[in-house]
């Protein structure tokens, strides 16, 4: 899904929630991809998690556990990854739709559990067992209250990136893909459920993207590029009639024919006849 990120205010409100709250805070587009964070470099254990391929692969597996979780409530999860931080993901909807997350997290609960906890949890080995429980002491503790409210905030500012547009579909990119789409598949059953599902918006959404974009509702403007492609057809190619009824959508021969004359006011054969000899 294409993404409009308005860069600056958006990067301040994340530093607004930083400073608020002391607690890391990270915006993702639908597939999982970093759009803004603040601050930007991770907590010191969190960086030496990252330095270890197999546990970088468990950090990731996590992140997109929270996101599968996200996605299938409709809400705000808090949970703890692979090495117990505590993290909360809640996601940004338009219409209905998950347009994007913003994740906040490696915080603690519990510093003491933690330190105590991590080395076993990740297999530190022997030699390096004080630089990681030194890490574990500077990851920042708050209370449960502390991080219930936090979620609530990171809540709020979903909404709030929604009302001020600071994430937003890239609706004139969208309905190039949209009418590109329409192009290749005119053979296929196409109708606003499943184009809605396929750009992974609400059928309200993409009615009024192509009703703004381009004046037609969804239905006008998939029959409106079968009929334009059954004209180029019947005017340049010797393609028998009832194939290219077949082939732009049509299964019914005679309905569209009868589409074809109130549209044209000529019945196929005859468009055929008037433009193809010119």
């Amino acid at each position: 899904m294409s993404l409009y990120v308005a860069q600056e205010p958006l990067l301040q409100l994340l530093r607004d929630f930083h400073t608020l709250t002391g607690i890391r805070i990270v915006v993702f587009d639908d597939l999982f991809q970093e759009i803004l964070t603040y601050p930007t470099h991770h907590c010191e254990l969190c960086t030496l998690v990252r330095q270890i391929p197999a546990h970088l692969a468990e950090c990731c597996q996590s992140d997109s556990h929270s996101f599968d979780e996200c996605k299938q409530r409709g809400k705000l999860v808090i949970y703890r990854c692979h090495a117990g931080l505590i993290e909360a993901t809640a996601p940004i909807k338009s219409n209905g739709v998950i347009i994007g997350y913003m994740m906040f997290g490696q915080i603690t609960d519990n510093r003491h559990q933690l330190i105590d906890s991590v080395i076993e949890r990740l297999q530190v080995p022997a030699d390096q067992v004080n630089a990681w429980q030194d890490a574990a002491r500077k990851v920042k503790m708050k209370h449960l209250p502390q991080i219930q409210a936090a979620a609530k905030i990171a809540e709020a500012c979903t909404f709030y990136v929604l009302q001020k547009e600071l994430v937003s579909l890239k609706h004139d990119r969208l309905i190039d893909k949209i009418n590109q789409y329409l192009d290749d598949n005119l053979s296929q059953e196409l109708d606003i459920h499943a184009l809605a599902s396929l750009f992974h918006i609400s059928r309200t959404k993409l009615y009024d993207i192509t009703h703004k974009q381009l004046g037609l509702g969804v239905g006008e403007l998939i029959r409106r590029k079968r009929l334009e492609k059954a004209k180029v057809l019947l005017a340049e190619s010797p393609i028998k009639i009832i194939t290219i009824a077949e082939m732009i959508g049509f299964k019914d021969y005679t309905y569209f024919s009868k589409v074809f004359k109130k549209e044209y006011h000529l019945t196929p054969s005859e468009y055929r006849l008037k433009y193809q000899s010119i």
